[in-house]
């Protein structure tokens, strides 16, 4: 008779990650729960921001975004924030992809030099577009994230975006004050994360 099975144990497990039989990493949406995917179009020049939450740290190594409809001669850039208590952007960009064409669609990608590591805490995701274009997006559920409007009476609140002319991510990050409500819940993910470590 053999001995129990031990599991090794740490103070919090870290969230998992997809990875294909042939070892590819996939993307993912850490500290959220996908209820559903859908298309949205970005108005030009403003900044789209969409919460996550980390209980463990990660790192990643690459950022990125389907663009499903492009629009000619122009640019979509993404990026990381930490945020505050209010889901409002704080220091200096974790991530800048710079121009990316946006006239093309399809998979729009950023590695930075090095993986971003990503201690626990609150973090945003931002998108900005030259001219007008339509993404993917995932409906995710963050937890602790506002979920509905100040009169309760509103719908849900889905994205959180304000008018900034399209250039680099500015330190620090602009803070929204504009919001998109909608009768489904889950906010509006166009960023996915691979991650590399946990």
């Amino acid at each position: 008779m053999t001995g129990p099975i031990l599991i090794p144990t740490r103070s919090r497990a870290g969230i998992g990650r997809g990875k294909s039989s042939g070892g590819t990493l996939q993307y993912c949406l850490p500290g959220c729960v996908i209820i559903g995917t859908s298309t949205f179009v970005l108005t030009a020049s403003n900044d789209y921001y969409a919460p996550f939450f980390l209980e463990t740290p990660i790192e990643v190594d690459q950022i990125g975004f389907n663009l499903t409809v492009g629009a000619s001669s122009s640019n979509i850039r993404m990026g990381l924030y930490a945020c505050d208590e209010y889901w409002q952007p704080i220091g200096p960009p974790l991530a800048d992809s710079g121009n990316l064409d946006a006239s093309t669609t399809g998979t729009k990608t950023y590695a930075p030099s090095v993986p971003i590591f990503l201690p626990p805490g609150r973090y945003l995701t931002v998108l900005n577009a030259s001219a007008s274009v339509t993404v993917r997006h995932y409906r995710g559920l963050v937890p602790g994230s506002p979920t509905s409007h100040g009169n309760l009476s509103s719908g849900e609140l889905i994205a959180g975006f304000i008018g900034r002319s399209y250039a680099a991510f500015p330190t620090p990050g602009t803070r929204w004050d504009s919001e998109v409500l909608s009768a489904t819940p889950g906010w509006r993910h166009p960023i996915l994360l691979r991650i590399v470590g946990l």
